[in-house]
């Protein structure tokens, strides 16, 4: 068991005990010999009073050349196999009980807790699930799990988290016709892949029809083909089979190819298989008749019995199921991992996947056409009133004007995605500001504003503006961005580099409540169109299968960051949206480890995390009483800034004055890195108006300019100025320049009017010279 230290205490402690094995060690084992090696060289160890190895003991062995190992103790049994096709079910059933898994030389050994004093100690059984294992039952003799020159635990188990030996590895019920037909199954297979059955291409329907004329039913019949043709069981023929068989046993004909499996069996004096024919057409008869009369259910029909008394209800395209205070998704792994394992816990029956698609695909009928209507939301909700939160545990926060509290047992509200991880609980009597110790903000102002935004994006349904971490190498921007995503959307996806292609950034923002970008080099226009979209509300349309014309409709409302070096935004729709803020770079003397930051930063969170709650509970109080003389740009949040920044201790005038200087900052920032915005800033000096054509604009505007081939912000023609003008008029008219085109294509070329409104005129003066302008063009 070579584990840590303190996995080897927790086996210590519940009994087990640790012994020096001969290994390769030189002196006890000069040959190498493995089955030497698995010898204990410790005496009396089978004696009750035997203490075994402390773990300095075990650390001094090892050193030694010794291998280590384990005697288990009463209440646990080793399922030990090589057989590979075993290894293959007890692997699935591992997997399904979390049991540990060791491996051993030729194959592997499967602990389990179990008291039942009906196992055989040491000989090999077929358990009820049909195949040969071979059990190590420490109440009825020592058992050794040993070490295997340093591979050992392929899955290691805590011991209080040690399943019970599930129902499907107990010794098969001889009375028990199922079973018993399992087992013959597994001898069938054997001897099949051993060629001893080479030249009968029908074997499948003769043993078909011999199982029928035994009365099993089709999901007994579907595991029984399982274990004779393994990889290459074929489900869609075995249900075909089925069918005609039973055709013809409803119409009074008989099967043929029973008789011909039992005379094969005999001419070929294949006894393994022999001798349990017998036994099947002896013990009781388990099963059902193909009228269906007392008919057992089926799988499936277990395994929406397990799923119906849950809550099942839809979101208008998928089904889900309220369990344990989670949102399943019924088509999705959890769910039907859910469901399995509680059948194989009941029943110890292991559920193929066919019968597991036929049960989903009705339980979710059930969800889709029976249950609820119910909208869900990805961490923040709005319900009632009230704000909620999701912690990722089953709980989540519910935030009022009152205050906030944990809620153990919240509505239906929330889906999550996998790569979300639980929230840590939070704590009171903490600052939103400390946040900042673990931030290099350039400008003091901009603190203000990212206070604002940290409490905001806890507010659900409104638009958030994109906060965008812009510094040089070394300032600490991307951890930054990191410690805010774990804070308000904690994932095992920290950042995320610039997706590829649309659907890839949609598929992002659909799981996601907050994206953080890092690095970001470049913006392209369809990655800045998404971003957008996203963050004032939008949708995606995608057909559900290939093979349909069904539509999946994707809409949500995202918050966004993004770290860069530069400013990368040039399409003012986006920048509109956005708040930057500025990183110095970090003096190399207040530098610290990372693990060291991450470390304090996670002492802090759960009172920077009620800080969080305690400001936006006050905001509550405050946001309706809050007036603005005049709305700007994201008003929702504006408004809801000024209410944070008051519960915040600030003036709502100072948030409001940082906020007007941010944006400015970005017009000017767009204007400085625009060719085109350069050039018509340089006409407009020392004129109050230009007029003319496009055309004539163009041109002038192109003399002006030094366009290089790299540059992208100045049109390459003039059909487009336009368009390129269009992105940059609400950063010119920042700046005190009105750019008209107008609607009207006129014969000579569609006109162009500019106006400088920060150049003094007289009226008169301006409105005669448009005149004579206006008379010219027409």
């Amino acid at each position: 068991m070579h584990q840590e230290n303190n996995d080897q205490v927790k086996y210590l402690a519940i009994g087990f005990k640790a012994l020096r094995l001969k290994g390769y060690h030189p002196d006890f084992n000069p040959q190498g010999d493995y089955k030497t090696a698995k010898q204990p060289v410790d005496k009396g160890f089978t004696e009750k009073d035997f203490n075994g190895l402390t773990i300095e003991e075990i650390e001094k062995a090892e050193k030694q050349g010794f291998w280590i190992g384990w005697l288990v103790p009463a209440g646990y049994i080793i399922i030990d196999s090589e057989n590979p096709e075993v290894i293959k079910s007890m692997d699935a059933i591992a997997q399904m009980t979390n049991c540990s898994v060791q491996k051993t030389n030729r194959g592997k050994q499967y602990l389990f807790r179990c008291n039942d004093k009906d196992i055989p100690a040491s000989s090999e059984y077929f358990c009820a699930g049909g195949y040969p294992v071979t059990p190590r039952v420490a109440e009825k003799n020592y058992v050794i799990m040993p070490s295997t020159n340093g591979r050992t635990w392929e899955c290691w188990t805590e011991p209080d988290k040690l399943p019970e030996l599930p129902i499907i590895l107990l010794p098969h019920d001889k009375e028990n016709k199922k079973q018993v037909s399992l087992r013959l199954a597994w001898t069938v297979g054997e001897e099949y892949r051993k060629g001893n059955l080479a030249g009968w291409e029908d074997i499948d329907a003769a043993f078909m029809a011999y199982l029928i004329e035994r009365g099993l039913d089709i999901d007994s019949i579907h595991e029984c083909f399982r274990l004779v043709f393994r990889e290459t069981y074929d489900y869609v023929r075995t249900e075909a089979m089925y069918g005609r068989a039973k055709n013809l046993k409803e119409n009074g004909k008989r099967l043929i190819g029973s008789g011909s499996f039992v005379r094969s069996i005999n001419n070929r004096n294949l006894n393994s298989i022999r001798r349990f024919l017998v036994v099947v057409d002896t013990c009781g008869n388990q099963s059902t008749d193909l009228d269906g009369k007392q008919r057992r259910p089926s799988i499936a029909s277990e395994l929406i019995r397990i799923a119906e008394p849950y809550h099942l209800f839809n979101d208008r395209i998928f089904g889900y199921a309220w369990i344990n205070n989670e949102v399943l998704r019924i088509q999705g792994s959890a769910f039907r991992q859910f469901i399995t394992n509680i059948l194989f816990k009941e029943t110890g029956q292991a559920a193929g996947t066919e019968a597991i698609n036929r049960a989903l695909n009705i339980i979710e009928g059930k969800a889709l056409f029976e249950g609820d209507n119910v909208e869900l939301h990805n961490r923040l909700a709005n319900y009632q009133g009230s704000f909620y939160y999701d912690m990722g545990n089953g709980r989540a926060v519910k935030i009022t004007a009152e205050g906030w509290t944990i809620d153990n047992s919240p509505p239906i509200l929330f889906k999550r995605h996998a790569h979300q991880i639980p929230q840590i609980d939070p704590e009171r009597g903490g600052t939103v500001d400390k946040i900042f110790d673990f931030m290099n903000i350039m400008n003091p102002y901009d603190r203000l504003l990212l206070a604002v935004i940290l409490v905001a994006l806890f507010i659900p349904d409104i638009i958030h503006p994109l906060f965008y971490f812009r510094g040089g190498q070394g300032s600490g921007k991307t951890k930054a961005a990191d410690f805010i995503k774990q804070l308000v959307d904690p994932s095992k996806l920290e950042v995320f580099m610039t997706p590829q292609n649309k659907t890839e950034l949609i598929q992002t923002m659909q799981h996601h409540y907050l994206c953080v970008f890092d690095n970001v080099s470049f913006i392209p226009d369809w990655f800045s169109d998404v971003l957008s979209t996203s963050i004032t509300g939008g949708g995606q349309s995608k057909r559900k299968l290939y093979t349909d014309d069904e539509d999946v409709i994707f809409s949500f409302k995202r918050c966004v960051a993004m770290t860069a070096i530069n400013l990368c935004i040039t399409r003012s729709d986006l920048l509109d949206r956005s708040i930057i803020i500025g990183f110095r770079s970090i003096d190399p003397t207040q530098r610290k480890e990372e693990s060291k930051m991450i470390a304090e930063f996670e002492a802090e969170k759960p009172r920077i995390l009620g800080a969080i709650f305690d400001a936006l509970s006050t905001a509550m109080r405050i946001y309706p009483h809050i007036r603005l003389n005049a709305l700007p740009r994201m008003a929702d949040f504006c408004r809801w800034g000024c209410a944070i920044a008051e519960a915040l201790g600030y003036d709502q005038d100072e948030f409001l004055d940082t906020y007007y200087e941010n944006i400015h900052e970005q017009h000017d920032e767009i204007i400085s890195g625009n060719t085109l915005a350069q050039a018509i800033i340089k006409l407009m000096r020392g004129r109050p108006h230009w007029f003319g054509l496009v055309g004539d604009l163009y041109d002038e505007l192109k003399k002006l300019a030094n366009v290089s081939r790299e540059d992208k912000t100045f049109p390459s023609h003039s059909n487009k100025l336009r368009a390129h003008i269009e992105r940059i008029k609400p950063n010119l008219l920042e700046a005190g320049i009105d750019v008209d085109i107008s609607p009207v294509h006129c014969e000579d070329g569609t006109p162009v009017t500019i106006r400088n409104n920060r150049f003094t005129i007289t009226t008169s003066c301006t409105q005669n010279h448009l005149g004579e302008v206006t008379q010219t063009l027409q």
